[in-house]
C-alpha cells in the first residue's frame, strides 16, 4: 500500500490501478476492491484529477461501509478533505477532515489519524482558524513521534507557521529548519 503511495509516476501508478480494478470488479464488492479504490483514487488526485478521484473514494468509502470494515474508513475520508480542499471547498475539507479523526479515533487506527489530524491542521492554518490548527497540529506532532517519526517534518512546518503568523519569526524558523 505505502509504495502505491509514493509512487512517482503517476501515470505509471494510475494504469497499474486501472488494471487492478478491472481484475478486481468480476469478483464483486470485497476488501480488495475497496483498497484498489482507494488507491486508484490517490492516483487521480495525485494526478490533479479531482473529479475523477473524488467518484473513486467515494466508491471505497460506500463500499467500506457496506462491508463493515472500519479499518480505511478514515484514510478515505482524508483523501476527500484533500479533494474537497483543492475544489475551493474548505468548509467541507475541513468537515470531512475531522469526520477522518473522529472515524480513526474510534478505531483506534493511529496512521490513519496522524494524516487526518495533519490534514485538519492544514486546513484550519489556511482558513486562518490558526488556535485550533495549532492544536490539531501539535496532536500530529505528538502522534507523529509515538509512530516513529511518520509524517515528519509536515507537522514541524505547521507549527512554524503558527508561530510566524504570532510574530515569532525566529522560532518558526529554528522549528522549521
Amino acid at each position: 500500500g505505502v509504495s502505491i503511495i509514493r509512487y512517482r509516476d503517476v501515470a505509471g501508478a494510475k494504469q497499474y490501478l486501472d488494471e487492478a480494478l478491472s481484475i478486481l470488479r468480476p469478483s464483486g464488492r470485497t476488501k480488495w476492491l475497496a483498497v484498489a479504490l482507494l488507491y486508484a483514487g490517490m492516483s487521480r488526485l495525485r494526478g490533479e484529477d479531482l473529479q475523477a478521484a473524488q467518484a473513486l473514494l467515494e466508491e471505497a468509502l460506500a463500499l467500506l461501509k457496506a462491508l463493515g470494515d472500519v479499518g480505511m474508513d478514515g484514510f478515505c475520508e482524508t483523501e476527500l478533505a484533500v479533494v474537497a480542499f483543492l475544489a475551493g471547498q474548505m468548509a467541507e475539507a475541513i468537515s470531512r477532515a475531522r469526520r477522518a479523526v473522529e472515524m480513526s479515533r474510534r478505531h483506534d487506527a493511529l496512521t490513519a489519524e496522524f494524516f487526518a489530524l495533519h490534514s485538519l491542521a492544514g486546513c484550519l492554518i489556511l482558513d486562518n482558524q490558526i488556535e485550533p490548527g495549532r492544536a490539531a497540529a501539535l496532536e500530529a506532532f505528538e502522534l507523529s513521534r509515538a509512530l516513529g517519526n511518520m509524517g515528519l517534518p509536515g507537522p514541524n512546518y505547521q507549527l512554524a507557521l503558527v508561530l510566524a503568523v504570532h510574530g515569532e519569526t525566529d522560532t518558526a524558523a529554528r522549528l522549521a529548519g
